[in-house]
């Protein structure tokens, strides 16, 4: 809340339910203000398309504000699940970008090789 420019005096004179509110505000909502200005942006943008005469109605009826969105989010707060299975989601797609660089005779070869001692990065 001093972020806000609240004095402690003026905190302390706050009612609770107040308090709490702009405590909510300032630990978790104010920290996803990039999606907060996104989809600000996104309505702004579709706003204007709509606006525009040079839509026809198929493309208004098709068009949707999260077709403007530079975020891509399904959810703003996720869970530590979602998350790890994000970071793994990568890694395999990082593994698999690496595996697409090697040729086929040393792939087989470190598949082999894999199978034989049954080591995968060493453990």
């Amino acid at each position: 809340m001093l972020r806000k420019g609240l004095t402690f005096e003026e905190q302390m004179n706050l009612d609770l339910v107040t308090f709490f509110e702009l405590h909510i505000f300032d630990q978790y909502i104010e920290p996803q203000s990039p999606v907060v200005t996104d989809t600000h942006f996104a309505l702004l943008q579709d706003a204007i398309y709509r606006s525009s005469g040079n839509m026809t109605k198929q493309g208004l009826k098709s068009m949707k504000v999260s077709d403007f969105r530079l975020i891509p989010v399904d959810r703003i707060f996720k869970s530590k699940e979602e998350i790890e299975e994000i970071n793994k989601a990568k890694t395999k797609k990082h593994l698999a970008g690496i595996l697409a660089g090697i040729s086929d005779q040393d792939r087989q070869k470190l598949e082999a090789l894999t199978k034989k001692k049954g080591v995968v990065n060493g453990k």
